[in-house]
């Protein structure tokens, strides 16, 4: 007769088998040691998944423009379960400071290399691109993309590449006038760069020229590239207007001239950063972006929405306002169709910066309270941090730290992954208060108006007010109501006047009323159109 297992064996059996049961993250890994960081003050870290589980990275030195006597490399390398393959180094010319690079995997795993390069020792300074792939485990010749003329400190940005199904190459990145570009690489060439949305550019025509900025792209199960990002075609004649834009078109057209990219967001005074775009099984875009209301060059918020169809966008949602400094942020679809975002969020501590990553699940208008990840001691150096979740719903994390804590000049670069809890993030976000339809309602009456209409604003716990008026091209015409306390409900009126008492023309505008509980946890906006008639 054949012994029975104990019980609680059977017990623990049981539970691991059962799926999303571990739900932890591993213990952090170093996956690269010994990285010599002095006078380094820039570096980039770029990680994929492959098919069969090997995990790709590329870490890129990246040195202060002064620093002529200082190389900048590109080390590739790679982990396979426990093992880790040696670093395939790459140095670049003594005067190329290395200043973005991407990673991606094609079909059969090849891995294909992306990054920007500055020139300081020339005699006109200029910014190249350039493209290389791994075969055999040895870099390819690297091929220039582009070369652009620039100023001392004027770089290209947002440098990405995107694999398509018909196995060609998308290269996009924004350039120093402010300009998005596109390049596709197929049949072993690279197309002459050009610009996508000819309107959005400084020489349209435009009243004051068209700029756009911080693109991102993703193929989705429709078989088209969907487009988001920051910019504005000039014709309002609004210098701080910020539109968020969102644009279609199928992977194999090449001609984007006809495309007209619809804008899901404006604001007036705000400056925006580093928009990303990410879309479920199922269709739904979820895009977030970087905000900052004071226009200091350091982003304060984290914005969320999205759509469903492309066309209805949710109203945009604060994930973060924690009233502090928040300079990057990651975003991934699983398999569930649920968003995650990371973000770095910055604490000013007597003097003393406290660097600490949220992480928070996020589907349609609800979302569960952010959780501190405590396993990153990541030194503040944007870009050297990458989020992925695989086919398999499982979380991966890379950063880069140092390696001692007192220690200036040498870094390790940390690994450490997770099965995604599906089931216990859909309990959390079904389980959580947080939402649009929890806090906030404004009525306008009447509405057209001709003389004075009434705005009717009920929040359901006592929180600090914003009510401003916008007209169609996103300037401001004024403030109503600011910084008071709001038990539940208030009635403002707006006689269709400016900030200065002067009657505006009729039209159409919209009310942007924003609502901050009271410890600036979870902000809200609302917005509405008001008709004025005369």
């Amino acid at each position: 007769m054949k012994k029975l297992l104990p019980l609680w064996l059977l017990i623990i059996i049981m539970l691991i088998s059962q799926p999303n049961f571990s739900q932890s993250w591993t213990t952090p890994e170093i996956v690269h040691d010994n990285l010599k960081d002095h006078k380094r003050e820039f570096s980039f870290l770029t990680m994929a998944i492959g098919n069969d589980e090997t995990i790709h990275f590329v870490w890129a030195t990246g040195s202060r423009p002064y620093n002529y006597d200082l190389k900048d490399s590109l080390y590739y390398f790679q982990k396979r379960g426990a093992e880790l393959l040696p670093p395939l180094s790459f140095s670049r010319d003594v005067n190329a400071k290395i200043a973005d690079v991407v990673l991606i995997l094609d079909q059969n795993q090849t891995p294909h290399i992306l990054w920007g390069e500055r020139k300081y020792l020339t005699v006109r300074p200029s910014h190249k691109i350039y493209y290389s792939r791994i075969e055999n485990r040895q870099w390819l010749t690297p091929i220039l993309i582009t070369e652009i003329d620039s100023s001392f400190y004027s770089i290209c940005y947002n440098i990405k590449l995107l694999y398509l199904p018909d196995q060609a190459l998308l290269a996009y990145w924004f350039g120093p006038d402010a300009t998005i570009w596109f390049s596709y690489y197929d049949r072993e060439q690279w197309s002459v760069p050009f610009m996508p949305f000819p309107s959005y550019n400084k020489n349209s025509g435009s009243l004051h020229g068209g700029w756009a900025y911080y693109p991102d792209i993703c193929l989705g199960s429709d078989s088209k590239l969907h487009v988001a990002f920051i910019g504005d075609d000039g014709k309002s004649g609004a210098y701080l207007l910020r539109r968020i834009n969102y644009v279609t078109n199928d992977f194999s057209n090449r001609d984007w001239a006809k495309t007209v990219p619809q804008c899901i967001f404006y604001s007036y005074g705000s400056f925006y950063y580093d928009i990303q775009l990410a879309i479920s099984n199922e269709g739904t875009r979820y895009v977030i972006w970087l905000s900052d209301p004071d226009r200091n060059a350091f982003a304060d918020d984290v914005y969320y929405c999205y759509s469903k169809d492309g066309e209805h966008w949710s109203i945009p949602k604060n994930l973060s306002n924690q009233g502090e400094w928040n300079p990057e942020a990651h975003l991934a679809v699983d398999q569930s169709g649920i968003a995650h975002v990371l973000w770095l969020h910055l604490v000013n501590n007597k003097g003393k910066l406290e660097r600490h990553w949220y992480y928070i699940p996020v589907q349609d208008d609800a979302w569960a309270e952010p959780e501190e990840i405590q396993q990153m001691n990541y030194l503040l150096s944007p870009g050297n941090c990458n989020f992925i979740i695989d086919p398999q719903n499982r979380e991966h994390l890379a950063w880069k730290e140092k390696k001692e804590a007192s220690d200036t000049s040498d870094y390790v670069i940390k690994y450490m992954w997770r099965d995604l809890p599906t089931q216990v993030i859909e309990r959390r976000l079904s389980e959580s208060q947080i939402g649009l339809d929890s806090n906030i309602r404004v009525r306008a009456y009447p509405n057209p108006f001709n003389e004075t209409t009434i705005l009717t604003i009920e929040v359901s716990t006592p929180a600090r007010l914003t009510l401003s008026i916008y007209n169609i091209n996103g300037q401001l015409v004024t403030t109503l109501f600011q910084d008071s306390l709001v038990a539940s409900r208030i009635q403002l009126s707006w006689a269709g006047t400016d900030d200065r008492g002067r009657r505006v023309p009729s039209g159409v505008y919209m009310y942007v009323v924003r609502s901050d509980n009271t410890s600036f946890t979870n902000s809200q906006i609302e917005t509405g159109k008001l008709v004025l008639l005369k």
